[in-house]
């Protein structure tokens, strides 16, 4: 059974795995703050994500703020304002739209605050160019959204999946623009016909009308790809819900990006054919590190570098169910000395390179293996 936070790193704490002091011979930092500028902690995924940044941070010898902000953009400005009015020295986030990053840019740079961004690229090559030449943007990461549309499309494809529905994001979002490419790629090139693509489902109640709007008007519907199962907590769990009530769970299958609490019950009934994700805990931890690194006066390069965000594929309830517990439960994926290892302050032999295969190696199975039995 899974322990409370507090109950398990206290445990670990005990067993001597949980760094409780600097390294040795190294001089604490000078206090410092680093922020998330990141949604409130809604569900599972959300609490797994600030409990790691905040490991994090903490481990380092600073002090972790959650400057709370929806997916808009007065919402994120005003939460980078927060932020810095708090006497941050670094942030990370993830900006909702290009728009937005040029404001950002010059509120760090006017208040000497390092900052990364996760999950996005920007693709506004003007926007771009000048916020890489900023002296505080350390870089970020970003996963390849259209191969990971392509991914869980051709899931469908190759269990023989025909006429598809597609929930997707709103149109404009980065990474939503990029899943509908990918997935429209694959539909092509593997015979998939796209039925409806049915944007910015918000509430799962909501999902569960559609999905009886879909079958009332696509007798043909023989698979449903779900582009974001963090967007709507609870969105996948309502559609299948709703394909059981309807009686036509053998009819009608799912394939999902980003993963999500009930992944394993709903691979062992046989519904859910494949899920590619996993990345929205890892590519912040990774981020994080890069902003640590630069406020310590340690950057691990002279230039914004990008971590590749990378997707942990799951085909059945085991990986699901490991995945749930050793990134999306209560234990960090990083602890102790593997969080110090990571930062050059603490490790003065660690390098870019390093740095980057560990990022890139990142996986269910290296987790379990640090971490099993905990």
């Amino acid at each position: 059974m899974k322990k409370t936070l507090t109950l398990v790193l206290a445990a670990l704490v005990l067993l001597g795995i949980v760094t409780t002091a600097f390294a040795e011979g190294v001089p604490a930092p000078k206090p410092f703050k680093i922020a998330a500028v990141w949604g409130a902690s809604t569900d599972s995924e959300r609490t797994a994500q600030i409990n790691n940044l905040r490991t994090i941070v903490e481990t380092a010898g600073g002090e972790f703020i959650h400057a709370q902000a929806s997916d808009t953009p007065e919402e994120q400005i005003n939460g980078v304002e927060s932020a810095i009015a708090a006497g941050v020295s670094g942030l990370i986030m993830t900006p909702c739209s290009d728009s937005i990053v040029p404001r950002v840019q010059r509120a760090c740079e006017e208040a000497g605050v390092y900052f990364a961004f996760v999950y996005r690229d920007c693709a506004d090559p003007d926007i771009k160019a000048d916020l890489e030449a900023c002296s505080y943007y350390v870089g970020g990461s970003s996963a390849d959204d259209i191969k990971t549309g392509y991914d869980a499309m051709k899931i469908l494809a190759d269990d023989g999946r025909k006429n598809v529905a597609v929930f997707a994001m709103t149109i404009g979002n980065l990474t939503g623009d990029g899943r509908d490419e990918g997935a429209s790629k694959a539909a092509e090139e593997f015979g998939v016909n796209i039925v409806n693509f049915t944007r910015g489902v918000t509430e799962a109640a909501d999902a569960t009308k559609v999905v009886e709007n879909l079958i009332a008007a696509y007798p043909e519907l023989d698979g449903i790809q779900c582009q974001a199962a963090n967007y709507c907590p609870g969105i996948v769990t309502a559609i299948i819900n709703a394909l059981e009530s309807l009686g036509k769970t053998d009819d009608v299958k799912v394939s999902i990006i980003d993963y999500y609490p009930d992944m394993g019950t709903h691979f062992e009934n046989g519904v859910l054919l494949g899920a590619v994700g996993g990345n929205n805990i890892t590519e912040p931890i990774f981020c994080m590190f890069e902003v640590v690194n630069a406020v310590l006066g340690t950057p691990l390069a002279d230039e914004p570098f990008k971590v590749t965000g990378q997707y942990l594929p799951a085909t059945g309830a085991e990986t699901a169910n490991d995945y749930n517990y050793y990134i999306g439960g209560n234990i960090p994926v990083y602890i102790g000395d593997e969080i110090l290892h990571l930062i050059k302050y603490y490790n003065p032999d660690l390098t870019l390179d390093e740095f980057l295969n560990i990022a890139n190696g990142i996986s269910v199975e290296e987790v379990v293996r640090r971490h099993e039995g905990m």
